[in-house]
């Protein structure tokens, strides 16, 4: 779930205060039209050694087969390492609203088709400590109308701070077809206030009845 990658310009490291605004929707933008990539790394409540590779690119508009809409696209490559063994990866291809960059779905590697319904898009402006929804999203066993349920998404934003840095995140909930939390994770990067990316990464992941991991690139 991913938001974006870092990279391409830098951001602000200089205090955060609570009366200063950043371009949240900006950056939203920002991230889903250009290439970015980062990686991550971090040791989990199981001791061990994780590594987040991340990149995404920008693609042509396509139309997206759950709606039938022509939109925004971009693909995102992630690699999750444990040590030097792969753990997980995937090459999903998300799909977005190019007026006001909000996500629509996303087409996933194994065939699953994700659509985002109550969909609302970030603010102009925001400062730390504000925060919202972004989206229910419901995941779909095959990339075709009437196709099964496999589970659902609670997809919220949020502007935060840490060490005098101002975080961009994208936080989700992802739920079974029962709607029993799973797994929750927080994507957070740097921004500055006119919206453009810096490079100060960090990813949140926290699994029902297994580990929790903090990855960072700072």
């Amino acid at each position: 779930m991913v938001l974006s990658a870092c990279g391409g310009g830098g951001g602000d490291t200089s205090a955060t205060p609570t009366t200063q605004t950043y371009a949240v929707r900006t950056a939203v933008g920002n991230l889903r039209s250009s290439t970015h990539s980062w990686t991550t790394v971090g040791t989990g409540s199981d001791g061990k050694s994780y590594t987040i590779a991340y990149a995404s690119s920008p693609l042509a508009a396509g139309v997206f087969a759950l709606t039938g809409a022509t939109t925004g696209r971009f693909q995102s490559t992630v690699n999750i390492k444990q040590g030097t063994t792969l753990v997980g990866n995937g090459s999903p291809i998300g799909y977005y609203n190019t007026t006001d960059y909000t996500g629509l779905g996303a087409a996933y590697d194994d065939g699953r088709c994700a659509q985002a319904t109550s969909v609302t898009a970030l603010p102009t402006a925001a400062k730390v400590g504000d925060l919202g929804a972004s989206a229910d999203v419901t995941i779909y066993a095959a990339c075709s109308t009437g196709s099964g349920t496999s589970g659902f998404v609670q997809s919220t934003w949020s502007l935060e701070a840490d060490g005098g840095v101002a975080f961009l995140c994208s936080n989700a909930t992802v739920q079974n077809t029962s709607r029993v939390t799973q797994a929750t994770e927080a994507d957070c990067i740097e921004i500055d206030a006119a919206g453009a990316i810096g490079s100060p990464v960090r990813i949140s992941l926290a699994y029902t009845g297994g580990i929790t991991l903090v990855t960072k690139n700072y």
